[in-house]
């Protein structure tokens, strides 16, 4: 939304209007500070599961090691042989296709 109103905003037959200028700015404000919260409140909740819950952590650590070892992170790519923690990632963080 605020890319394609700024590339709009350049354009040469394009009249400047400072009342829709604040008002793209303080939408774009609003939408990073509703992210910020919304992802902010995710991951303490997570957090705060996997301190009340160690028995949860240790097995999807334990899975992740199983399959991409101790030294390397996780990619998308390795969600279908991650079944029980892609399950559990996404009952905290879902994701929107």
């Amino acid at each position: 939304m605020v890319s394609d109103n700024l590339q709009r905003m350049e354009k040469p037959d394009h009249t400047s209007n400072p009342i829709f200028e604040t008002a793209l700015k303080d939408a774009a404000a609003t939408a990073i500070i509703g992210s910020y919260e919304t992802t902010t409140s995710a991951l303490m909740t997570f957090a705060l599961a996997m301190v009340l819950y160690p028995e949860v952590q240790r097995r999807a650590q334990a899975e992740i090691d199983s399959v991409v070892g101790e030294d390397c992170l996780p990619t998308f790519e390795d969600r279908a042989s991650l079944p029980w923690t892609a399950m559990g990632s996404s009952v905290q963080l879902p994701t929107y296709n």
